[in-house]
């Protein structure tokens, strides 16, 4: 049987894919398994709750901060979420973003305010475009 080259790792990554997006729709334990278990910042992209999903479970959240893949654009999805202490842990991430941080920076915990206050302290200082 002939293949393309590349062609069976593709057809591997397509079926991650697809079934992050069975399990997004219809598989909540699957979801929290892939959130732990995937390599692949694309497929966590997809199983992670979306930046307007405030009330997303604490253990799904968890699981896609705690991957090692998961980068500072998936993380600043849960800027708005309703717990305090998923705010913390994004204000503590070395990777957030400057507008993630200066959100939390206004929060109204004490602690998420602070550590987003102080992430931003400890950054370089950029010179604005245009001046």
């Amino acid at each position: 049987m002939w293949v393309a080259a590349g062609t069976l790792g593709a057809m591997g990554r397509q079926d991650e894919f697809t079934a992050a997006w069975r399990a997004t729709r219809h598989d909540p334990v699957e979801r929290l398994k892939i959130a732990r278990t995937t390599t692949d910042r694309e497929v966590l992209a997809i199983v992670a709750p979306e930046w307007f999903d405030h009330d997303a479970a604490l253990e799904l959240v968890h699981a896609v901060l705690g991957n090692p893949v998961c980068s500072g654009s998936i993380a600043g999805r849960y800027v708005g979420h309703r717990d305090a202490g998923v705010r913390l842990l994004l204000a503590r991430r070395s990777d957030a973003h400057d507008p993630t941080l200066q959100v939390l920076a206004l929060d109204l915990d004490d602690d998420v305010r602070a550590a987003a206050r102080a992430a931003l302290d400890a950054r370089p200082v950029r010179p604005m475009h245009g001046v």
